[in-house]
């Protein structure tokens, strides 16, 4: 995932396996979810969350056979 820390807009790859569909949520520091989206198959995805106010937010994105978590930076 790249580029973090971010200005509001981030980019990652995700395998393409069995055509699993991806889902996207973002959490904030307090655990609370403030952005989900269905980001469908896998391959390059782009993710605008400018809407969301500056600080740390934590990244999970998962499928019916996959997980991926990571913090992400956000710093406009």
């Amino acid at each position: 995932m790249y580029p973090n820390p971010t200005k509001g807009t981030v980019i990652f790859n995700l395998p393409i396996i069995n055509n699993d569909e991806y889902d996207f949520v973002l959490t904030n520091n307090l655990g609370q979810e403030v952005f989900r989206s269905n980001i469908g198959n896998g391959g390059r995805k782009e993710m605008n969350i400018n809407q969301l106010g500056d600080g740390l937010y934590f990244v999970q994105i998962f499928s019916n056979n996959r997980s991926y978590y990571q913090k992400l930076y956000l710093i406009k």
